[in-house]
């Protein structure tokens, strides 16, 4: 095991100017697997018995100029790129974003800053000052089990105090800062992207920096396409109908507006019912799939998929009008598969820990 990860830490090499902060980075990333405690730099020190001396090299470590965070990160996704055991449906590699929300005790630390808390724990208040971390993931499986393996996790949100004094740093929003990841990724892969996300993520912004990267790829046969989740008040449009030459005027962007948690009125009818497996369990599901115009002034074609089970009803959408109904459900029930990572990286790793 220690000479495989040897042999992984290796490949970073030509990430680094210097061979001395190489060495660091060697050195810290393994004290993070082997160390028993969750204090930050100290417990590096401490598990590794190093020198007192070492700490404040290690503090100069994380603002060295000799290594750039977008370059290990690019790095890292190649290495997984050519490592692993994607997985794949319809010829695509599936890739996972989401973001969590991290409470922080300190109000100064760096990118804190207040926050609203959508979850539904009742154990958690509605409003929280911490961080907020957006995740990447990769969806891969070996033998015996499907896992989503993390290829990025950035803090999205609080950086406006430092990009005055720093111009690498951007201030977007997190759905932006989230598509970008995605972008950035997509070009170490050699297959089309499905992109899954929870409805937060299912907005005109989005889907304009998708269809604009998907337009602008020289590579044309390649894309990235999104599959999510929508609102149970959305609302979506019928495509308008074709002027007659005589008719004066613009040529109308939608048609009738339908409301689309209204569909579900058409089970009887319009339904398919199938046996899917779902979230490993053998499920009966009812669906019916339209293609409509979504985003307001945007009017962007999109495909609905209204599913019910198990007294659940969801509205799914895909910028793949190709893509058949079945396999859009089965492809959101992977999307939790992140949230697994982010339960590990608190409670057993301790990712979101403040470290300095």
């Amino acid at each position: 095991m220690w000479k495989f990860i040897d042999d992984i830490l290796m490949m970073f090499q030509d990430c680094f100017s210097r061979s001395a902060a190489h060495k660091w980075f060697t050195l810290i990333t393994s004290a993070f697997i082997v160390r028993s405690d969750k204090l930050g730099i100290t417990s590096v020190i401490r598990d590794l018995l190093l020198s007192s001396d070492c700490y404040e090299k290690m503090i100069h470590f994380f603002k060295a100029g000799s290594y750039d965070l977008h370059k290990l990160r690019q790095k890292w996704t190649r290495i997984i790129a050519s490592m692993v055991h994607k997985v794949t449906i319809n010829d695509r590699y599936i890739l996972v974003i989401d973001g969590v929300k991290q409470s922080k005790e300190g109000r100064r630390m760096p990118c804190v800053k207040k926050m609203a808390q959508e979850s539904e724990t009742q154990s958690k208040p509605s409003m929280i000052f911490g961080h907020l971390w957006g995740g990447l993931g990769i969806l891969i499986e070996d033998e015996h089990k499907l896992s989503c393996l993390l290829l990025s996790l950035r803090i999205h949100d609080g950086l406006k105090a430092m990009s005055k004094w720093c111009k690498d740093i951007v201030c977007e929003s997190h759905v932006i800062e989230m598509i970008r990841d995605t972008i950035s990724a997509f070009v170490n892969f050699d297959k089309d992207i499905y992109l899954l996300a929870d409805r937060y993520f299912l907005s005109v912004n989005a889907l304009k920096l998708i269809d604009e990267h998907n337009n602008n790829n020289s590579d044309e046969s390649r894309k990235i396409d999104i599959i999510t989740k929508a609102k149970r008040n959305a609302i979506a449009y019928l495509e308008p109908e074709k002027k007659q030459r005589k008719t004066k005027g613009r040529r109308r962007l939608k048609g009738e507006a339908v409301k689309l948690m209204d569909l579900f009125k058409k089970k009887d009818t319009s339904f398919i019912k199938k046996n899917l497996k779902l979230y490993g369990k053998n499920k009966e599901v009812s669906y019916y799939c339209i293609d409509l115009l979504w985003g307001l002034k945007y009017y962007r074609k999109l495909r609905f998929v209204l599913v019910e089970y198990d007294n659940i009803r969801s509205i799914l959408v895909s910028s793949d009008l190709e893509c058949d109904p079945e396999d859009i459900i089965k492809l959101y029930s992977l999307r939790f598969r992140i949230e697994t990572n982010f339960r590990e990286l608190k409670q057993v790793l301790g990712g979101f820990s403040y470290r300095f």
